[in-house]
């Protein structure tokens, strides 16, 4: 068995927080340098809290490396809910919040559309019972990802408004057709908290529903209308 089988199957293999451990991790020893893979449970945690978690990990051994005495304290107080983040909300936010009726309706008309709903179901997307999910892996080295984050920056464009434009032309061209798609993603809410770092390691993300009424005719058209609504969205948590 190669590394690499080794590396995928510890990628792709399902972590059972209810049987055993809510963690996992693999230190990966190679001439080129050393690899951490590193597992977390979505019961235990979301993306941001891997981040999380993979700093503090580092912070520890770091330590360890010059005070071998060094004992974690434990965090029993941090907070793992979301009411660090509710509580950081200013009141006069909320009216604003909850006031953009144009976002619903526009939610509310897309989710009611038959046509589209129809034409997902027909494409290779649709995923029933019988079918074996695929994990398709992308590696991007650090001067790809520069250059992405050179691309988007006259766009005012964040490395997700990239992928997330992306996506949306591929869903377009799955469905064929440009008009009226929806998309629903992830939302990392550590933004909204001090150092955008939540006071224990828990699930601190929300969804937001990205509607666009045109991708436009270039992946430029998209990003720009991509860009302009998760910009609006951010100035309205």
């Amino acid at each position: 068995v190669s590394l690499w089988e080794i590396t995928v199957k510890l990628r792709i293999g399902k972590l059972d927080a209810e049987r055993g451990a809510p963690v996992q991790a693999c230190l990966f020893r190679h001439r080129d340098g050393d690899r951490l893979l590193f597992k977390l449970a979505h019961e235990a945690g979301d993306g941001g809290a891997i981040k999380e978690s993979v700093g503090l990990l580092a912070e520890i051994y770091n330590r360890l490396a010059h005070e071998p005495s060094y004992r974690p304290v434990p965090n029993w107080s941090g907070s793992r809910g979301l009411e660090q983040v509710l509580r950081r909300i200013p009141l006069r936010a909320f009216p604003g919040i909850f006031g953009n009726i144009k976002y619903f309706q526009d939610t509310l008309r897309l989710a009611r559309q038959d046509a589209l709903r129809s034409a997902a179901a027909k494409t290779s997307a649709a995923v029933t019972e019988k079918d074996q999910l695929l994990y398709p892996q992308r590696l991007i080295d650090r001067q790809r990802m520069a250059a992405l984050g050179r691309y988007g920056k006259p766009y005012g464009a964040t490395i997700t408004d990239l992928f997330l434009a992306a996506i949306f032309r591929a869903v377009a061209r799955a469905l064929d057709t440009n008009r009226d798609l929806q998309l629903t993603i992830t939302v990392d809410l550590r933004r909204y908290l001090p150092g955008g770092r939540a006071e224990a390691i828990g699930n601190l993300s929300g969804t937001e529903i990205i509607n666009l009424l045109s991708i436009g005719e270039s992946y430029a058209d998209t990003l720009t209308e991509i860009v302009r609504t998760t910009s609006e969205r951010k100035r309205n948590y």
